[in-house]
């Protein structure tokens, strides 16, 4: 979600500001979950997300990126 959300505000018709909005991935019968997803548009380099909402874990991992 943190790349989608970062793809979105990418375009240059999303204006500055806080914007909400929901994902409902999965299906009914398996994986079901539905994100809340807020983000703080700036226009800056750096996109500040905040995830949240009721979802089942189904894996674990870290990412590093170098400076």
């Amino acid at each position: 979600m943190p790349a989608f959300t970062g793809y979105l505000c990418s375009h240059n018709h999303i204006k500055k500001g806080t914007h909400t909005f929901v994902i409902d991935r999965g299906t009914i019968t398996g994986r079901k979950s539905i994100l809340n997803i807020e983000m703080d548009n700036k226009h800056e380099e750096k996109l500040t997300i905040r995830i949240g909402g009721p979802a089942m874990m189904v894996s674990a991992g870290t990412i590093c990126i170098p400076d």
